[in-house]
């Protein structure tokens, strides 16, 4: 009988250990006036973009009276450790933070890759968290 539950473990382990995570970009802004995070980049910081040579403009919250303070986008199967990050910062031109104590600019790569390898999370690294609260 014990016998029997061996190969089913041992299935089941293999079909969790091969299951890769999605990447996952994770803007997060705390329901504050005046609290907002902008990405300013071309078409590919967008997972499913048709023009990828586009300037592209991601705010959160949308504007300044919506209420849409988390957004998610889901890219490519895979993490966001290795040469991930400095191929998605590339797209990047500037993220700016809109914190309570004041506006935060990043436009350098090194600034804004520095940023991004310091705030990924999940056991695989596979979610990026972009916050301000």
């Amino acid at each position: 009988m014990k016998l029997n539950k061996i190969p089913l473990l041992l299935l089941i382990a293999t079909l969790l250990y091969s299951c890769d995570p999605g990447q996952i970009l994770e803007i997060k802004v705390a329901n504050k006036q005046h609290l907002s995070v902008m990405i300013y980049g071309n078409g590919n910081i967008l997972p499913h973009s048709s023009d990828k040579n586009e300037k592209v403009v991601l705010r959160v919250p949308s504007t300044d009276t919506s209420n849409d303070y988390d957004r998610s986008f889901m890219y490519r199967i895979g993490t966001w450790g290795g040469d991930a990050i400095p191929k998605f910062s590339h797209n990047i031109d500037s993220i700016i933070l809109n914190t309570s104590s004041g506006k935060i600019i990043m436009s350098k790569k090194d600034v804004i890759n520095k940023y991004l390898l310091q705030h990924r999370s999940g056991g695989l690294e596979n979610v990026l968290t972009i916050e301000v609260n």
